[in-house]
């Protein structure tokens, strides 16, 4: 199984071509909409709840800024274990369309941007994690304890150039710290070309997205070859024990790809 946590405005469909193209390997997968993060979750009801600007407070002072989204992105953590205790619950229950179809020994977990910070925070609290990739991953969230202890799952990291280059911004100085923390690191990597959103479905829906200043100069065709690669093999590698030749090597199966 495959858990995707979505970034900050964003909503759990964002990334829909890779889950789909995970699910025709063979993997279930679960995208999370994280209430009041997400730019809108609609309830079985019709109630819709929106983004709320203040759970993560743009421009607050430093200190203010970090109590609130260490809260938001532990709530987020808890989301995915959430979903994991509902799926485990359906798994067992005779009749239901899961019944006896999910393997809890093999569950991996990504997310894009702030996303991917509730994937570390989750991999980083809870055993059932088994693999954790994180795109461009908002570390500013993390918990000091996770970023200090790191992560025992078999990780990897994928940024853009637009993040990459940020060298002395807070979020990469706090990668640094917890870089070293992980014990099964797998290697990161940034892409040549990219910006922030090329993780999403984005690349693939305007060819004058680049021009709008949407993403990177790097077309979407490419972008999408690149980060379906190593998101395929990496889960393949961890949770199917399948050789990757991707991850054997140093990185330069793409020219624009670079080692982080």
């Amino acid at each position: 199984m495959i858990l995707f946590s979505h970034g900050w405005n964003g909503f759990n469909a964002q990334n829909s071509e890779q889950m789909i193209l995970l699910a025709s390997r063979g993997y279930v997968v679960a995208a999370i909409n994280h209430t009041y993060g997400a730019v809108a979750t609609v309830f079985p009801d019709g109630r819709i709840a929106y983004n709320n600007p203040q759970a993560l407070p743009e421009g607050a002072p430093d200190a203010e800024y970090e109590i609130a989204a260490r809260k938001l992105v532990d709530q987020w953590s808890h989301d995915l274990g959430y979903t994991l205790d509902h799926l485990n619950k359906r798994n067992n229950e005779v009749g239901d369309s899961f019944y006896s179809k999910l393997d809890f020994e093999r569950i991996g977990v990504y997310g894009h941007s702030t996303g991917g910070g509730a994937a570390i925070q989750f991999c980083g609290t809870d055993s059932r994690c088994k693999a954790l990739l994180g795109m461009d991953p908002f570390m500013r969230p993390v918990s000091a304890k996770v970023i200090e202890n790191g992560v025992s799952q078999p990780s990897f990291f994928m940024f853009s150039q637009g993040w990459a280059e940020l060298v002395d911004s807070k979020n990469n100085q706090l990668f640094d710290l917890f870089r070293p923390n992980v014990r099964d690191s797998k290697g990161a990597i940034s892409i040549n070309g990219t910006k922030h959103y090329d993780f999403s479905d984005l690349p693939l829906l305007s060819p004058i997205a680049p021009q709008l200043g949407l993403k990177g100069p790097l077309n979407g065709p490419r972008v999408t070859e690149i980060v379906n690669a190593y998101l395929i093999d990496f889960f393949e590698m961890t949770l199917n024990r399948k050789p990757s030749e991707l991850f054997k090597g140093d990185f330069l199966d793409f020219t624009e790809v670079q080692i982080r």
